[in-house]
């Protein structure tokens, strides 16, 4: 990713995660966009998570599944027999060989690498029990990961396992918004005769639902191949246009909220820009603590105001130094990209 010198004190890309926690959004033209929380079904969860036939220690797998079906607005319950979705799965992991440097007759071990495979079942108990599209399978191809410290490359191999099964899930025909997720897409696709503004303008309209989706762009820095307007945009070999500007763009357009997100902005700033958008939709959904993103930052962050609400300065009076983030900032160095940053101690 590229980094660039951010312009815009930290303290306003918090200004609107309080602003749309405390208050109803609303269209400049009147038309209520955010009502009440979005609630798709309940879900029961089982996965078991093996690393060379043995339990895992933690099983990370099943925090990181649920932590996404409940921000994307389903329920969890620990009774099978009343969930709607039930989902049952493993994750299995295994050594897969020694990567080693050799030179001159010494050897030198540069990772320890793992493989492994996510596999899910997932059942809508409200369709009939002849129904073909009652159940879903979802399987993630074998993927290989290494670090140096074994423990290390267990628990990553784990975390990658999930990111990728939480995201197939949603995004398959169960779970999946297809109508959201086809105007996502069509930020990538060259054969689309139409502006981004366009896609940005149906996301919006679908409001809630397309929520979560936006938040997971957040993540991608694809190029964007439409064409449209955005501030401060002129050239795109020397501040390319990334699928997370438009998914910020579509998340202030429905949250009617400003994040400071722009086309300088590095990727520190994207980080907690992001972890602010969470923020506000956590507080709108309801959900849970132990689902949180960094309840632990929250209760460090110092709470902006609305621009109503702020004291009018002295003409003679010095500015004031604008607050700063507290150490442990949600920042990239913090949390391993792997799990977005989300609230995963390193155990």
């Amino acid at each position: 990713m590229r980094l660039a010198m951010h312009r815009t004190p930290f303290i306003f890309c918090l200004l609107f995660a309080l602003i749309a926690s405390t208050t109803a959004c609303h269209r400049t033209d009147g038309q209520q966009i955010l009502d009440d929380p979005l609630e798709r079904g309940t879900f029961y969860l089982s996965v078991v998570e093996t690393i060379e036939d043995e339990p895992a220690p933690r099983n990370i797998t099943d925090q990181l599944v649920a932590l996404e079906l409940v921000l994307h607005g389903f329920e969890r319950t620990e009774d099978r027999a009343k969930a709607r979705y039930i989902l049952e799965g493993t994750t299995t992991g295994r050594f897969f060989k020694d990567v080693v440097f050799e030179y001159a007759g010494q050897k030198q071990l540069l990772e320890k690498q793992y493989k492994g495979e996510f596999e899910c079942v997932v059942t809508d108990t409200s369709r009939p029990a002849d129904d073909p599209k009652r159940v879903e399978k979802i399987a993630i191809p074998t993927v290989k990961n290494g670090r140096t410290d074994d423990r290390l490359a267990r628990r990553d191999l784990c975390r990658l396992l999930a990111t990728d099964g939480a995201r197939a899930l949603i995004s398959g025909s169960l779970l999946g918004n297809a109508k959201v997720t086809k105007l996502i897409f069509e930020l990538e696709d060259a054969k689309s005769k139409r502006t981004f503004n366009e896609v940005v303008a149906d996301l919006a309209a679908i409001g809630q639902p397309a929520i979560p989706y936006l938040i997971d762009t957040l993540s991608n820095e694809e190029s964007v191949v439409l064409k449209g307007r955005y501030p401060g945009f002129v050239d795109a070999e020397e501040n390319p246009l990334l699928c997370y500007h438009i998914a910020d763009m579509a998340l202030g357009d429905i949250f009617q909220a400003f994040s400071g997100l722009d086309i300088a902005s590095d990727e520190d700033e994207l980080l907690r820009v992001k972890t602010a958008w969470i923020w506000a939709w956590e507080d709108r959904q309801g959900i849970p603590e132990r689902y949180r993103t960094r309840a632990d930052l929250r209760k460090k962050t110092v709470k902006a105001k609305r621009p109503e609400e702020e004291t009018p300065k002295k003409e003679d009076a010095p500015a004031k130094e604008a607050p700063k983030p507290a150490e442990g900032d949600g920042t990239k160095k913090d949390k391993p990209a792997s799990d977005g940053g989300r609230d995963l101690e390193e155990k």
